[in-house]
Formats: structure tokens, C-alpha cells, sequence
């Protein structure tokens, strides 16, 4: 079988091309081929960097096994989004995290049938259908129970690459020029959310928003010198699912899109995670405990990573302190430079703000630019 064109959109994806990709993934068998299929669109409003749908799959022969449905996620189709996704090179880090590191790591992640990326940085990933799992809302917030969950998770991520990840230089880092670049367009971006999110802060954050528009680079500077390990950066509340299944449920979290994985120090994860994917209530009256989850749970790991016996729990603190002025960043971005797509995506960031902004102020973080 001659393989079909890249599908750009998903009208472009066929029975003809999820044929090939499923024999060639070893999911279905040379004598099977996908008949139809039909499609519908999934998460609206939370794949603001990427569209994603639920393919629904029919075959000419009956093969057992075979999936009844896939997920494939492609490039967004708002241009301004879609031009940033391929600056920022996310596209390819996630296209490069399933073909190259996800059986590496300890967290779990869908299985993935296909991953490519085109020469003009299009990209399309078919995926295992985890659609009977549980969703989460960004707006509403996980429990203290779901974070504690995925702080410990986060730990099975960060632990086994602690120090490990100096020979991943395709992976950007918290101090790549791609940092540098959004470090420049920050001011502009802040005036945008300042008067579109101005409801979300108060003097506090407006102060913390106007220090980070002058500051954000060398915070992250600064954060880069600590241990560095494998990061998701986007590990947030509506890039889990949740598996309520007995056998799942001592790590009932999957952890989805990989597009913005780097290398840095884990508590730019942990605080982005902390500070934006839980009400400032709950967060205020478990973040304490959280942190110290996540500290147990990455002292596991040391005799896989010797060099975390150094990590003290006060190193964690102080630099979880740092770490909480740069996390409001993908709020920031997308907030003041990006198409939202519908009033899902507007709540999605206002939630994003209002908190992500609370935790410095909370933290009294701002006293560290008069350490500049």
C-alpha cells in the first residue's frame, strides 16, 4: 500500500492512512484495513496550541483487539497559535517525546500509534482512546486528593533524570533562547493581561506582574542554576486524566501533552502545577503538605539519582519561593498574545491568572527582585 499524503487537518485523515499507520504500528494485521471512520472534536477549548479528535474506526474484517476508536491531535487551526506552537518548537519536542522518551519514563502516558512531523513543522500523533477516563477542569480545580496524586507523579517524572538530562540538548532548557524571546515580549504581553484579566488582581498581583515584566529572565536565570531534570512545563489540571479504576489507584493520573517538555530545575513544574491547578483556598490550606509529598516521593529515587541526596527539603522551599514568579508565564503568554478560542478558553486563563498571581503574593516573593 502506497502511504497516503501527510493529513494536515483531519478531514485529511483517511481509512486508507490509519490503515498504514496501525499495520505499522503492529495494532492490526496485513489482512485488516479500517473501512471508515467518523470524528469528533474533544476538548474544546483546552488544546489551545493543538486541535484534538476522537476517530471512531470501523474495519472490513473483524479483528480482535483492534482499537474501536483512536485520538489524533494536529497543529491548531488558528494561525497566530499554530505560528507560536512552531516557533517555540513544540511541535517537534512533542512529536520527539513519544517516539524517543516515553518508554523511558515513570509516568504514564497513553500509548501512541504514530508520531510524525512534516518538513514545514505540520505534525499529527494517533494515540490509544482514553476517553472512558475521568477529565478534569482547569476552572474548577483537582482536589486535594487528585494533587497529591500528581505531585507524586511528578516526582516519578523529576527523580530517575535528576542530573541526567545534559546530554538532551534538543530538549529546550528554562535558560534556551526561546526563554529569551518570550522574556522580551513579556512587557507587551502584561499590558494585554492587565486589562483584559484586570478582575483577577489585585494591587499585590499587579505589582508581581509589573516586577516579572522586568525580571523574568533573570528569575529564570537564576532558577537555572539549581539541579536540573525532565520537565513537562505545562503540567497542569486539564493535561491529566484520571483512571478511577481499583487497579489504578495507587497512580490513577495519565499525563498528556508533551508539547512544552524541557529541562530546568522541577520546581518550575512543581509551583506551575500547585499554583495554577487548585482553588487558593485548598492551595492555601495543603500546599504545605503537597511539597513535602513531593519531597518524600523524590527522596525514592536516590539510588537511581545519588546526586538528590543533596536536595534538602529546605533547598525545595526556597527554590519552590523562586520558582512561584515565573510560573503565571503561559498564563501571561497566552492571555496577552493568543486566540483563546472560545469562552472556555477565557475562563480557563482567568482561573489561570488569578491564581498563578496569588501564590507569590502569598509566598512574599516579591521580596526577591530587591535581590537582583
Amino acid at each position: 500500500m502506497t502511504k497516503p499524503d501527510f493529513p494536515v487537518t483531519i478531514d485529511e485523515v483517511t481509512p486508507a492512512w490509519l490503515t498504514t499507520v496501525l499495520r505499522a504500528s503492529g495494532t492490526i494485521g496485513g489482512g485488516v484495513a479500517v473501512r471508515s471512520l467518523r470524528h469528533e472534536q474533544v476538548g474544546l477549548g483546552v488544546g489551545i496550541m493543538g486541535v484534538i479528535h476522537r476517530v471512531a474506526l470501523e474495519y472490513d474484517t473483524p479483528s480482535p483487539g483492534a482499537p474501536s476508536a483512536v485520538v489524533v491531535k494536529q497543529p491548531s487551526t488558528f494561525p497566530a497559535n499554530k505560528e507560536q506552537g512552531v516557533t517555540l518548537g513544540l511541535y517537534v519536542s512533542e512529536v520527539r517525546f513519544y517516539r524517543e522518551l516515553s518508554s523511558r519514563t515513570a509516568l504514564r502516558v497513553p500509548r501512541v500509534f504514530h508520531a510524525e512531523l512534516a518538513p514545514n513543522a505540520d505534525f499529527v500523533i494517533v494515540m490509544e482512546d482514553l476517553s472512558a477516563l475521568r477529565t478534569l477542569d482547569q476552572t474548577v480545580g483537582m482536589t486535594p486528593s487528585e494533587m497529591h496524586h500528581a505531585v507524586v507523579a511528578l516526582a516519578d517524572l523529576h527523580g530517575p533524570w535528576w542530573e541526567k538530562v545534559a546530554d538532551l540538548e534538543w530538549i529546550p532548557s528554562v535558560v534556551h533562547p526561546r526563554i529569551e524571546g518570550f522574556a522580551a515580549a513579556f512587557p507587551m504581553l502584561w499590558d494585554v493581561v492587565k486589562v483584559r484579566f484586570a478582575a483577577q488582581l489585585d494591587a499585590t498581583g499587579m505589582a508581581i506582574g509589573d516586577a516579572v515584566a522586568k525580571h523574568y529572565l533573570s528569575f529564570m536565570q537564576r532558577l537555572g542554576k539549581r539541579p536540573w531534570t525532565l520537565l513537562h512545563m505545562d503540567y497542569r489540571c486539564d493535561n491529566f486524566l484520571v483512571d478511577d479504576s481499583p487497579a489504578a489507584s495507587a497512580a490513577p493520573l495519565v499525563t498528556l501533552d508533551w508539547q512544552s517538555m524541557g529541562r530546568g530545575p522541577g520546581v518550575y513544574d512543581l509551583a506551575y502545577l500547585i499554583g495554577g491547578s487548585m482553588t487558593v483556598s485548598d492551595r492555601r490550606a495543603h500546599g504545605d503538605s503537597l511539597l513535602r509529598a513531593y519531597h518524600d516521593r523524590l527522596m525514592t529515587h536516590v539510588k537511581t539519582s545519588p546526586t538528590l541526596a543533596a536536595y534538602d527539603f529546605e533547598s525545595l522551599v526556597a527554590d519552590y519561593r523562586l520558582a512561584s514568579l515565573v510560573g503565571m508565564g503561559s498564563a501571561v503568554l497566552v492571555g496577552g498574545g493568543l486566540d483563546m478560542g472560545n469562552e472556555r478558553g477565557v475562563a480557563l486563563i482567568s482561573s489561570m491568572v488569578e491564581r498563578h498571581f496569588a501564590l507569590p503574593a502569598d509566598l512574599g516573593a516579591l521580596d526577591l527582585v530587591t535581590e537582583q
